[in-house]
């Protein structure tokens, strides 16, 4: 697990950016989702922890989705979970590390 991934434990792995617009949703089945989430440039952020984030620790990190193996840490949607999910202070900690 990355130094950051410790630290922050696991923002990431607490929301899901969705694009229903893309995926050819119903208007009805688009405005459910937007009413479960934040809107975010077109897109819908939903706040759904994965099961497997166990104390800030994934339990199925050799066996996780390609998904989250992809996931870059650092990137945008990295550094956005973090400023919605952990305190400032945590913030300042992760921010500068990425920035070493």
């Amino acid at each position: 697990m990355n130094n950051i991934c410790s630290v922050c434990k696991g923002a990431c792995c607490e929301t899901i950016i969705v694009s229903p617009r893309q995926w050819g949703w119903s208007d009805d089945e688009i405005h459910w989702v937007e009413l479960h989430g934040n809107l975010e440039n077109g897109c819908v952020r939903m706040f759904c922890p994965c099961r497997n984030l166990v104390n800030g620790v994934c339990a199925a990190y050799e066996d996780r989705p390609k998904m989250c193996d992809d996931y870059v840490v650092g990137s945008g949607s990295c550094k956005e979970a973090i400023r919605l999910l952990r305190s400032e202070t945590t913030q300042k900690v992760l921010f500068y590390m990425m920035d070493e």
